[in-house]
């Protein structure tokens, strides 16, 4: 019977690609095809709330429709962005 003889170094190299190609195939490679799916169903559903609105319907309408991409949130961001709504308090 032939036997390879294969330095402990080498053989320890191929243990640490075989882990991590295994790692590779079962972990990131689902989690790839998760967020294209998702990406994919965002999409869709950008599609579906822009044909309702050209339909007439409004953003409250929508997101009792349980589209909640629809309506962005109002509360806070003219504060943070610097909005006209934000009036600087008068100095003593």
């Amino acid at each position: 019977m032939l036997r390879w003889r294969v330095a402990p170094g080498r053989r320890q190299g191929g243990r640490i690609l075989w882990v991590s190609a295994c790692t590779t195939i079962l972990v990131l490679v689902p989690i790839l095809f998760e967020v294209q799916r998702e990406a994919q169903s965002l999409n869709l559903e950008r599609l579906i709330i822009e044909d309702f609105r050209k339909q007439g319907y409004t953003d409250q309408d929508l997101a009792r429709m349980g589209y909640s991409t629809a309506v962005s949130p109002s509360v806070g961001l003219n504060e943070m962005a610097g909005g006209s709504d934000s009036t600087p308090a008068a100095a003593p």
